[in-house]
């Protein structure tokens, strides 16, 4: 006779298998092991009774001597779900950047960002006292700047300071012979201790600067050199608002697109220039109304926002602007230079600006004079 014994240490009357016909377990036997199963199973479940072992078959075999299926395993709730593995937490986001959870803060998604233009600091600020300056000399009506009022900064279009006028200098490189001597720039860049320094006055126009793309290219180089060398920042070529071919942007794309020198490595130009350089000149039939005032406010706004457009990862410099340039125009418009402080002040990638011809010769030029 052999026998069999459960693991665990749980006995089950042994069988004879001479018992069965074909030498196997036979039908009482299986009946005697499942009964002991269940009692087993029984006294491991605390609390159920014997009815919850004394229902009919479930499926198999039929019939008075089938096994019956206990039926607290039928009526048995599902398994709960698996526990997620993946620890959760606000700065864990799905594929595609933050949605419906908190992202960490800074982020930002990058489906948000695609295809969007670089964006300005809203507070690039070369100068922390404010954007507002002046031109200065007899021609501009400002005379020797000491009447500036609350103005900022100011320039004369040369690279020495002169006059009287207070607040922050910027230097001028004007044109091509300012730029011939990098040991010059250097010195006058350091002396006057601006954190920017102007380039090429109207090199589109013939009355001024008067420099082609190429030319302008060859001594950028100087130019480059002397600002990388003393920690200066470079506004681009002022250009005007003429809309002909290679004049105004047309001028200042080639040549923001063009390859310079400095200190022997090989740039971009418009990679050595911080900020971009304008010149606006309008008109209007009554300087006085403020319907056409407000036309040509929107005009120039128009220009910068092309600009802008073109150069959206720098700010701009309005260095000078104005009503029909006749050496007096800003003055000749208080509602033109209302209304244009005001909308030049919400504008935050225009970062400096100067009305141009603001007073008359000696007299007083303050910048806020007409708000």
């Amino acid at each position: 006779m052999s026998g069999i014994t459960l693991q665990g240490g749980y006995g089950v009357t042994p069988y004879d298998t001479g018992t069965s016909p074909s030498g196997g377990i036979n039908v009482q036997q299986i009946e005697q092991i499942i009964q002991e199963l269940l009692a087993m199973l029984q006294s491991a479940m605390p609390g159920q009774n014997n009815d919850d072992f004394s229902s009919p078959p479930v499926g198999g075999a039929s019939g008075a001597n089938a096994p019956s299926f206990p039926q607290a395993f039928a009526n048995a709730p599902p398994p709960p779900p698996p526990t997620n593995t993946i620890p959760q937490s606000s700065s864990v986001n799905p594929p595609g950047g933050a949605s419906g959870a908190v992202a960490p803060s800074g982020a930002t998604s990058p489906s948000n960002n695609a295809g969007s233009a670089p964006q300005v600091p809203a507070n690039y600020a070369f100068l922390s006292s404010g954007k507002e300056g002046l031109g200065i000399s007899p021609t501009s009506a400002n005379g020797n700047g000491s009447n500036m009022g609350d103005s900022s900064w100011y320039s004369n279009w040369g690279m020495q300071s002169t006059g009287d006028a207070k607040g922050q200098f910027i230097p001028t490189v004007f044109n091509t012979n300012d730029a011939s001597n990098e040991g010059q720039l250097e010195s006058a860049f350091k002396s006057s201790g601006s954190p920017l320094a102007f380039t090429f006055n109207e090199p589109d126009n013939a009355g001024q600067a008067n420099i082609s793309v190429g030319d302008a290219v060859k001594s950028w180089s100087n130019i480059a050199t002397a600002a990388n060398n003393t920690g200066t920042q470079l506004a681009s070529p002022s250009v005007t608002n003429s809309t002909n071919p290679g004049e105004g942007l047309d001028w200042l794309k080639q040549f923001m697109n063009s390859d310079t020198t400095v200190n022997g490595q090989t740039k971009k130009v418009g990679d050595t220039v911080s900020a971009i350089n304008l010149h606006w000149y309008g008109s209007t039939g009554n300087p006085n109304d403020p319907g056409q005032v407000g036309q040509a406010v929107n005009n120039l706004k128009s220009y910068l926002e092309q600009a802008h457009s073109e150069f959206p990862d720098k700010p701009i410099v309005l260095s000078e602007f104005g009503l029909n340039p006749n050496g007096n125009s800003a003055a000749s418009s208080p509602e033109f230079l209302k209304q244009a402080e005001q909308m030049l002040n919400s504008l935050p990638y225009v970062e400096m600006y100067a009305p141009y011809g603001l007073g008359t010769p000696g007299g007083n030029a303050s910048a806020s004079s007409a708000t």
